[in-house]
């Protein structure tokens, strides 16, 4: 069995946050951008989200969001939440 996006979700998200909180993480462009810390949170909060409205494990999400660091959150909290 080979390793789940959500193990390399988990290691990005919790073990870089802690090491370097105020260092940049996601970009897209010159106005948005999001650190460790931000990207940590945004993740957390979105697959909290993702759960309350239903999806577990196993289940397909659909994102058709413009390039930007809320996609990147997106795609992030749809592994944490297992889909």
């Amino acid at each position: 069995m080979g390793m789940s996006l959500n193990f390399v979700t988990d290691a990005i998200a919790s073990q870089l946050s802690p090491v370097a909180p105020d260092k940049p993480a996601v970009a897209c462009g010159a106005e948005q951008a999001l650190t460790w810390a931000e990207f940590r949170d945004v993740d957390l909060r979105y697959a909290q989200a993702l759960r309350r409205a239903g999806v577990v494990e196993g289940d397909r999400v659909g994102l058709l969001l413009r390039n930007s660091t809320d996609y990147v959150g997106m795609f992030f909290a749809c592994a944490r939440a297992g889909a």
